[in-house]
Formats: structure tokens, sequence, C-alpha cells
């Protein structure tokens, strides 16, 4: 059973202190996620147009 899976568990059978295990956990995977794909030149611009609220108000 990978850690994740076992954290999830722990929290299905409501252990507090799991969620504050499982966080760091999540933040490492998206931040290895987000350095595998690059840096982006522009974040603004790819985001799609609803959200970007300032272009619809102009």
């Amino acid at each position: 059973m990978s850690d994740v899976t076992h954290i999830l568990s722990q929290i299905e059978f409501g252990d507090p202190s799991a969620a504050e295990q499982l966080l760091p956990l999540v933040y490492d995977e998206l931040r290895r996620l987000a350095l595998a794909n690059g840096p982006c030149d522009n974040p603004i611009a790819e985001l799609p147009p609803f959200n970007r609220p300032w272009e619809v108000l102009s």
C-alpha cells in the first residue's frame, strides 16, 4: 500500500493527524510535476479567459 493510500485510509477512519501527513506528500508531488513541465514564460497567458476577469471588465 502506498503512503498516500495508507494516509487516505487513516483519514477515512477518522485519524485527525493523517491530513497533516498527506499535505507534504501532495505538495512534493505537485512541485515535482511543475518542475518536470519546465518554466512558463507567461503564466497569465495560459489562463482561460474566465480566470482573467480584469480583461472582461476593461
